[in-house]
């Protein structure tokens, strides 16, 4: 997408790609093979700008949707009454909507939570990944995953947060992990997340488990960085098309010195190639060459 679109959830259904991203009421797009994309008229998670339980809407952030059981639920982050950053759930019958907001925030906490993805498991039991925003606040960002409800809309009775993650100081990750996304590829957990301040800095890494509450290892250095054509590479969703995966994400222009372009942060498509137990996403930096259309979905 040749244009501002941060932090792009990206969902592949009923033979389309949905994608939508920060801000606004998180209107809905349309692609046939991940590359045209088309607004839909009228669909938007957050019709109103901002759900009922908001304080504003100044801060809608990092929507995701997701197919769950015979509908679709939408997780974004946006400011609840007290104008701290919150997670909050909607639901549809169809990826472009109607949405319906749960009308309360799913997550909340002190120090603010971002970032919520959505995983299923094999067994049926559904999870919810989401960031503490301890860096605002000059602290620690753990990663947390918690049981949902066999609907989504809640947290299943009697379960409790298991921090999968948080940022090491001393590496690439600098003073923040955020942005989960989580898949299952042979037995394993894999969870694509990025690092460090969301400018030229920001890259994306990948952690490994046997059990989704972990413990959790990490590649170390990050699978996606800079190079002369982009920076900031993250924040991104894993896309299954066909037999392979794609890693849908944003980046910056190179502004030609190694910082961000004027422009904001557009999304780029890159194929996942798995190896040794581990994800690489093209060359280890966004692709600058031509390379086939995924095609679509289905």
């Amino acid at each position: 997408m040749p244009f501002d679109c941060p932090d792009p959830g990206v969902l592949a259904a009923s033979g389309k790609f949905y994608a939508a991203c920060t801000g606004g009421s998180f209107p809905i797009r349309s692609s046939r093979d991940l590359v045209t994309w088309k607004n839909v008229p009228g669909a938007a998670i957050l019709p109103a700008g901002k759900p009922a339980w908001a304080a504003n809407g100044g801060r809608n952030w990092a929507p995701e949707i997701h197919g769950v059981g015979n509908g679709f639920l939408a997780y974004y982050t946006s400011v609840n009454r007290a104008n701290v950053l919150s997670i909050g759930v909607a639901s549809a019958p169809a990826p472009t909507g109607p949405w319906t907001d749960k009308g309360s925030p799913l997550v909340e906490n002190a120090d603010g939570v971002i970032d919520a993805t959505f995983f299923e498991d094999d067994d049926g039991s559904r999870w919810l990944f989401y960031k503490i925003d301890g860096n605002a606040k000059g602290k620690p960002t753990p990663i947390f995953v918690r049981k949902l409800s066999a609907d989504g809309l809640s947290f299943g009775a009697g379960s409790a947060q298991t921090q999968v993650l948080t940022n090491d100081t001393g590496t690439w990750e600098g003073g923040v992990v955020e942005a989960p996304w989580v898949v299952k590829r042979d037995g394993r957990y894999y969870m694509f997340y990025s690092g460090n301040v969301y400018d030229h800095r920001y890259r994306t890494g990948v952690a490994r488990a046997k059990s989704i509450t972990g413990p959790w290892e990490k590649k170390g250095p990050p699978i996606l960085e800079n190079n002369g054509s982009w920076v900031g590479p993250g924040h991104g969703s894993v896309v299954r098309v066909n037999d392979s995966d794609y890693f849908l994400y944003h980046a910056w222009k190179n502004a030609g010195n190694g910082t961000a372009a004027p422009g904001g942060r557009m999304v780029l498509a890159d194929k996942i190639t798995w190896k040794n137990g581990w994800p690489s996403i093209a060359n280890g930096s966004p692709s600058t060459t031509p390379h086939p259309y995924p095609g679509e979905p289905f």
